[in-house]
C-alpha cells in the first residue's frame, strides 16, 4: 500500500469520526434545549425558542416592585442581547391592551434599548437587579403571577404567537383558583355559622337563683 493511500484512508477515518462527533454533539445540545425549555408547574406553555441568559431555578415570587394594585402581573422578561426578545416585545405591545384590562403588564429590561415598546398600557422596567430577580433559565421569558406575587405559570415565548394564548391561559387560571378558594371559604364560613347556631340551640339554659 503506497503511502498517499494510506494517508487517504486515515483521512476518511478521521473524517468519520469527526461526524460521529458532531452527531452526538447535536444530540446532547437539542435535550438540554428540550429540558431548559420544559418550563415551571402551573399553566403549559408551548415550547419555543429562545435565547438569553440563563440561571439556576425558575421563578417562584415576583418582586414587590413588579406587582400591580390588587391584580396580577403579566411580566416579559427581554435581554437586550436577545435575538428573540424585539419580536417578544412587539408582540406585547399587541396584547397589552386586552391583557391590561385583566392585569399589569410589565416589560422587564436589563439594559435600555430603543426597540423596547413605549406605551401607556405597559410598564417598561429597566433594572438590572431586578432582571437577576425574576429567575427565568430563558429569554425572552414570560412569568405570570398573581396578585400576591406568587408565579403561577413561566415560560420561554420566543415563537411568534405563543405570548398572547401563553398570558390568557395563565390569568384564567388565576382566576379560576381564586373564585375555587373564595368558595372554599364561604362553605366553611357558611359551615361554622351553622355550627355555632346549632349548639346554641342545644345547649341548655342554666338559671341562677340567688
Amino acid at each position: 500500500m503506497s503511502p498517499m493511500l494510506s494517508a487517504l484512508i486515515l483521512a476518511w477515518v478521521a473524517i468519520a469520526l469527526l461526524g460521529l462527533a458532531c452527531a452526538g454533539l447535536l444530540r446532547q445540545l437539542r435535550e438540554l434545549r428540550a429540558t431548559v425549555m420544559q418550563g415551571t408547574p402551573g399553566v403549559p406553555m408551548a415550547q419555543a425558542a429562545g435565547t438569553g441568559r440563563v440561571s439556576t431555578d425558575p421563578p417562584r415570587q415576583v418582586p414587590a416592585p413588579l406587582l400591580g394594585d390588587d391584580q396580577p402581573v403579566v411580566v416579559l422578561k427581554v435581554d437586550s442581547k436577545c435575538v428573540d426578545c424585539h419580536a417578544a416585545a412587539a408582540e406585547l405591545a399587541q396584547q397589552a391592551g386586552d391583557l391590561a384590562d385583566r392585569a399589569r403588564v410589565v416589560l422587564l429590561a436589563d439594559r435600555p434599548d430603543k426597540g423596547w415598546p413605549v406605551q401607556p398600557d405597559i410598564d417598561l422596567v429597566i433594572d438590572d437587579e431586578l432582571f437577576r430577580a425574576v429567575r427565568a433559565p430563558w429569554t425572552p421569558a414570560l412569568v405570570v403571577a398573581d396578585a400576591s406575587g406568587a408565579v403561577a405559570s413561566s415560560g420561554p415565548v420566543g415563537q411568534p404567537g405563543v405570548l398572547a394564548e401563553a398570558a390568557t391561559a395563565a390569568l384564567n387560571l388565576i382566576v379560576s383558583t381564586t373564585d375555587s378558594e373564595s368558595t372554599d371559604f364561604e362553605s366553611t364560613d357558611s359551615e361554622f355559622t351553622d355550627s355555632e347556631s346549632t349548639n346554641a340551640s342545644t345547649t341548655p339554659r342554666q338559671e341562677i337563683s340567688a
